[in-house]
């Protein structure tokens, strides 16, 4: 007998594979948060993780639009540019001859990010395409 909760994320709860569930389940709707205060989050995320962003809010504003406000790929986004920002700065600081904190190291993710957005801000999300633009993309 199971007696801990059992927390289910959907964006369709009426799916045919999840309607048995429905009499058991604790349903809860849940609105997007606004752009502003989505970009106000990520920028407290950034702050908390000793990230910064010497572009601004223009980034996380083209993050969050370019992902249709999707926290989850919104903070994924964020951990690789954060990742490929940190290797970048270790590497910089190694051919200085310098030693490289992690701990009190204040990184910039500006320029990972900007190229993970890339030139249209649309490099986070999956598209869905016809095949005539797929084709014209690969060719």
């Amino acid at each position: 007998y199971l007696r801990r909760p059992i927390i289910f994320i959907c964006n369709h709860k009426y799916a045919p594979a999840l309607r048995p569930l429905l009499p058991f389940a604790k349903q809860f709707d849940v609105t997007a948060p606004s752009a502003n205060r989505l970009v106000a989050r990520l920028r407290a995320v950034l702050s908390a993780e000793k990230l910064s962003m010497m572009s601004g809010s223009a980034l996380l504003n083209q993050l969050v639009v370019g992902t249709g406000g999707d926290i989850r790929s919104c903070l994924y986004t964020l951990q690789f540019a954060s990742a490929r920002a940190r290797e970048m700065a270790k590497k910089k600081s190694l051919e200085r001859g310098e030693s490289f904190d992690t701990d009190n190291l204040v990184v910039d993710i500006s320029q990972p990010l900007g190229s993970a957005l890339g030139h249209r801000g649309n490099g986070i999300k999956d598209e869905r395409n016809d095949a005539a633009s797929t084709v014209i993309a690969v060719f």
